[in-house]
């Protein structure tokens, strides 16, 4: 799916949408007639916005997801207590697409699990510092040689079979997989199948 930009006065419209007023004068329900004060408020609802996609707002936050939207592909909701805001997205085709999904899902995931699993300690044990400096390690070379980080995590046994594995979980398989934590086990299940 393709990222949607808005405009001032589109972030203006639909904020005074997703937030019916309850300020009163000079809230979300009509345009403030003075200039500087309409501006105000806009920089206002973009730090609203900014806040409100921050980690740990996105938390807290409701989400509903719907592909039922008049104006778009897929419209995704946020909602808290103090704010709310939907993002209309559309499929910007093929090639791009998979361009995208590849670059902001696809390629993390991966180097999330090869740092996962080619990490000394648990991650929950690493320092922050310890933690973003191996992420930047592991982003660096996807960056530079995303087929060779891509062989390298999924040859790994316990990645391979646990992706394997979950697959089967998730197609409904009666009898999954078992997992295997190093080559000779997982030799010894494909001989074994």
């Amino acid at each position: 799916m393709g990222r949607e930009a808005l405009e001032s006065r589109h972030i203006a419209r639909r904020a005074r949408r997703c937030n019916p007023s309850t300020e009163g004068a000079g809230g979300y329900e009509e345009v403030l007639f003075d200039d500087d004060l309409e501006s105000e408020w806009r920089k206002r609802q973009v730090v609203l916005l900014s806040n409100l996609h921050h980690p740990r707002s996105l938390c807290e936050a409701e989400m509903a997801v719907s592909t039922a939207s008049k104006n778009a592909d897929l419209e995704v909701t946020f909602t808290t207590a103090e704010y709310s805001w939907r993002w209309e997205v559309v499929s910007p085709g093929g090639r791009l697409a998979s361009k995208l999904l590849s670059t902001h899902l696809i390629t993390p995931l991966i180097s999330f699990t090869a740092l996962s699993a080619s990490a000394s300690e648990p991650l929950r044990d690493m320092s922050s510092y310890t933690l973003a400096r191996s992420a930047d390690a592991q982003a660096k070379t996807a960056k530079r040689s995303t087929g060779r980080q891509t062989v390298g995590c999924f040859s790994k046994p316990m990645v391979s079979t646990a992706i394997q594995r979950i697959t089967q979980v998730i197609d409904g398989e009666a009898d999954p997989g078992k997992l295997a934590k190093s080559a000779r086990f997982c030799v010894s299940l494909l001989v074994l199948i």
